[in-house]
Formats: structure tokens, sequence, C-alpha cells
């Protein structure tokens, strides 16, 4: 028999493609990688998710890594042409020890255009596969996502109310962002953290900003540069007959 797995991510989307799912597939099992990089705050939601799904969530980790730092010290590369080694040590590398030739992997991508790429994407990268997005199947958006979460009665992680697209990676600021607009809300928020993660892309030579056609360090990036606007909630015609289902 097929075991069905749903990647939890301590975000909204994921949490709400995992409960869609576990309402056809009750016996799924509700998997997550911990990358040493959560935000404080995450622990909360997975905690009262946990309590919504009725499931335990299994909790993976690679034991060389502690954390993201740990990945870029070691392999003294951040992000790049090769992508971001995080994401390979710290998420890709626990799912394939974990994983069985027959699973079927179900993800959180949602209906808007950059996640119906990256999970078309994913699809071409690992053509033997079997893998699932319900709320693309849906046609279900961030937007949508956030609105139906508010009437779960589970407050989201604070970093949505932050201005952040996602809940990952808060510790270090994520690796494959390269938008100055994010950079600047990461360092608005947490300037320590920037002030690290600047220091250790200077001394690892990466470039992780996007400028007007250059490649620019962190610590070049303007005082008075804007930060990105949070994901506001909507729901429409489609979203309300979703958000029913959700409840039923």
């Amino acid at each position: 028999m097929n075991r069905h797995l749903c990647w939890f991510s301590d975000g909204i989307a994921s949490a709400i493609a995992t409960k869609f799912y576990l309402r056809d597939h009750p016996d799924a099992l509700v998997v997550r990688c911990h990358t040493g990089a959560e935000d404080e705050d995450n622990e909360r939601f997975r905690n009262e998710c946990a309590r919504w799904f009725n499931r335990e969530i299994i909790t993976l980790k690679n034991p060389d890594f502690e954390d993201t730092y740990a990945v870029w010290d070691k392999r003294r590369y951040i992000s790049g042409v090769a992508g971001a080694p995080c994401t390979m040590e710290l998420k890709v590398t626990p799912r394939l020890a974990f994983q069985l030739p027959d699973d079927v992997h179900v993800f959180g991508y949602t209906f808007d255009g950059n996640d119906r790429k990256r999970f078309k994407a994913m699809g071409d990268n690992y053509p033997d596969l079997s893998i699932r997005a319900p709320l693309i199947e849906r046609e279900i958006t961030k937007a949508n996502c956030l609105a139906m979460m508010q009437d779960t009665g589970i407050s989201e992680p604070r970093s949505y109310a932050m201005g952040f697209p996602n809940a990952n990676c808060l510790q270090s600021g994520c690796a494959k962002a390269t938008s100055p607009r994010y950079w600047s809300l990461f360092r608005k928020v947490f300037p320590d953290r920037f002030t690290r993660t600047a220091a250790v892309s200077r001394e690892i030579g990466c470039r992780m900003l996007e400028m007007n056609d250059e490649r620019l360090f962190l610590d070049e990036l303007p005082a008075d540069y804007p930060t990105m606007n949070a994901v506001a909630p909507a729901c429409d015609f489609l979203c309300h007959i979703n958000g029913q289902d959700l409840a039923a």
C-alpha cells in the first residue's frame, strides 16, 4: 500500500493543503524537515495545526547540519546558479532518506503563477516521483489560503503579519531570495540577523542581491530601500466554496 506524505513547512499554504488532503486520505503522514532556521512562533503554529489535523507531525533532520549557517560554512556557498545548498542539505536530503519508491508526495504549492512553475519544475526534475498539489488542483491562491486560515481559529505564523510571504528561514533569511525589498524588510525586522548574514555573505563572497541588473552584497543595500508588502487575505466565490469544503 502506497504511503501518502503531506510535506508541512510550518506555513499556511502547506497547512491548508494538508487539511484538504487528509479529508480524502485520512491515513496520510504529515512530515516536516527541520532546518534550524525557523522563526520562534512556528512551533506554536505547528502544534496548533497538529491538533487541527488530529495527527502527529513527523520531524526529519539532517544530523550533519544544525542550521543554514552550518551548511553555508561547510559548503562555502550560499546561493547562485547551482541553487542553494541549504535547501538540498536541510530539506531534500532528509526527504530522500525518508521516502520510499512508491510514496505519493503532497506539497503546498498554490495556484499563483510562480508556484505553478515551481511545481512543474519539480515534476520535470523528479519524473519518477508521484506528486500532488491540492491547492493547484482546487485553484487556491496564497491570498485565499490566508483568508481560509482566518476561519479556522488558528492564528497565522507571526511572519505573515511582519510582511513576509512565508514562514521559512527567518533566523538567517532565505538564501534564494534576491529581492532587495525582501532583504530590506528582513533588515528592518531582524537587524542583528541581517548583519550576521551580510557578514557571512561577504566572507564567502556571495552577492545575494539583484539590483539594476547587478549582483550586490547585502551590506550594499541602500538604507532607505522600500520593503516588500505583505500578501493580503482575499477570498472570491471559488475560495468560499473551498472554504466550505475545508470546514465540512
